[in-house]
């Protein structure tokens, strides 16, 4: 019990932290898969984690998949 307390607790610290970059890792994908336009986007920019330099590459793309034409 002690260590699921925690665990949640450095959850909470953890994503009250990070909660900037998941917003923005996710608004990615729901601009690119309700745009009208936009079939693509990219980001590639440096960021500070856990007090070092990261570089995070990311491209989400539409595409016509028939794997997707069962999920609604």
């Amino acid at each position: 019990m002690k260590y699921l307390a925690l665990f949640l607790l450095f959850l909470a610290l953890s994503s009250a932290t990070y909660a900037g970059e998941v917003q923005r890792f996710f608004q990615m994908f729901t601009d690119v898969g309700c745009a009208k336009t936009s079939n693509s986007l990219a980001i590639n920019e440096p960021m500070l984690l856990c007090g070092q330099c990261v570089r995070m590459n990311l491209r989400v793309t539409k595409v016509n998949d028939p794997a997707c034409a069962g999920i609604q």
